[in-house]
């Protein structure tokens, strides 16, 4: 689940030619300076809007705007909306225009294309809007199925959960290979949540041609001979800060060859630390660094070897049945001193009624993925009777036809007998 961070919403004014996610609008907050909003392709950019709302309000003395360089199509004019504050600005390619605000308290910044210079198809775009005191993120949110199902574990279920291989994977959403700039994402931005303490390892595929050693860079230009160079890991190139998993850097240097790299891949990246990354239980956030393209992220844990505590007996108490059909059952449960469910093997149904000791129980919950059942408290022994609500409704309605039936039929013959006796007497 995609979620911001700084802000609470961040949108844009719907493209005359479609969406493309390498222009997404909360490329222009991110921070990441190769990254950018881009709009207005084939004549549609003036009028084209980008706006960001607070997640609180904000005093704003400035706004500082980073404009994309492009061509022939750019950005000449665009005018500044900080909450009742507006104001247009000159803007000049691929560069920088710090625009002062007299102090406004604000919730939002809107940003509108007055103009722009050259003729052609080509989009425009802001690769910054930055407003002193408001960092903005889009994070991705792994779900948290794994964790809320592991809360109220038994300590012999928590042993086995610490035992097991735990794995978690991030894969940077891309778009075309040999394109950069078609990603819909440029850096991993994840939180995701433990069920308890862990110890993982790191490892990960990265591209990023510019930050290799000259001869590496060298040989994929075709200045030097036809064999990839090996990729060291001393000099001249070494270890590197890759990431941040929670406030602690991740460091990681290049593995292997180089000659994935001309083939529109990927460079592992081993850490160069061995001792492993310690993780307490809870929610943690791991995010790269915009100078590394990381596309895949795999943190391992093999597991701890804490033996398995004796086993517990949780089969449940004794269930006697005394009658049973496809619509009912009743029968005696013995005596617990842990809460249990009561399951009648059927497929679940609202209307299923179930009691206790003639005590009518709280609506029935889906059991064993399929089955209707009831939680039951620790106690003594219990009497209890389960039945489907229609064929309890059927047979009532039944009885009362019957009873209806014998009523008419007293009726009939009583007049009857009446009569005889009448005609007897004469």
């Amino acid at each position: 689940i995609a979620t911001l961070d700084g802000a609470s919403s961040i949108t844009a004014s719907r493209r005359a030619f479609g969406t493309v996610p390498f222009g997404k609008p909360e490329f222009a907050f991110d921070g990441d300076p190769t990254t950018a909003w881009q709009s207005g392709y084939f004549g549609t950019a003036i009028g084209q809007s980008i706006r960001v709302v607070f997640s609180r309000r904000q005093l704003v003395t400035q706004v500082t705007l980073q404009t994309q360089l492009t061509s022939p199509v750019a950005l000449d004019r665009v005018r500044l909306l900080v909450g009742n504050f507006q104001t247009e600005v000159a803007v000049t390619p691929g560069a920088s225009s710090v625009v002062q605000i007299p102090s406004v308290f604000a919730d939002s910044v809107e940003l509108t294309i007055d103009s722009v210079s050259g003729r052609g198809l080509n989009g425009v775009g802001l690769t910054e809007i930055s407003v002193p005191g408001v960092v903005v993120s889009e994070i991705a949110r792994l779900p948290t199925t794994f964790s809320d199902l592991s809360d109220g574990l038994s300590s012999t279920d928590e042993t086995l959960i610490a035992r097991a291989q735990l794995d978690v994977l991030f894969e940077r959403q891309q778009g075309t290979n040999r394109d950069a700039g078609d990603d819909e994402e440029r850096a991993l931005d994840r939180l995701f949540s433990l069920p308890a303490n862990r110890s993982f390892t790191f490892k990960a595929t990265a591209q990023g041609a510019n930050l290799l050693p000259a001869d590496v860079r060298a040989w994929l230009s075709g200045a030097s001979g036809s064999s990839p160079p090996a990729l060291d890991p001393g000099a001249p190139f070494g270890c590197a800060t890759v990431a941040w998993l929670d406030s602690t850097p991740v460091r990681a240097r290049l593995s292997g060859s180089a000659r994935p790299l001309t083939e529109g891949g990927t460079l592992d990246l081993v850490p160069c630390d061995a001792d492993p990354l310690e993780l307490a239980a809870g929610t943690h956030r791991f995010r790269s660094s915009f100078i590394w393209t990381l596309d895949t992220v795999h943190l391992s844990s093999l597991g701890s070897k804490e033996p398995l505590a004796p086993a517990v007996d949780d089969s449940g108490p004794l269930v006697n049945a005394t009658s049973s059909s496809p619509t009912s059952v009743a029968g005696e449960v013995a005596a617990s001193a842990v809460p249990f469910y009561l399951v009648a093997g059927q497929g679940y149904d609202a209307r299923w009624h179930a009691t206790l000791d003639g005590v009518s129980l709280p609506a029935p919950s889906v059991l064993d993925g399929y089955s209707v059942g009831w939680r039951i408290d620790s106690g003594t022994e219990h009497r209890f009777q389960i039945s489907f609500e229609p064929q309890r409704s059927l047979e009532a309605s039944a009885a009362a036809s019957v009873a209806a039936l014998v009523v008419a039929l007293a009726i009939v013959v009583r007049p009857r007998r009446r009569r005889r006796t009448a005609r007897r007497r004469r």
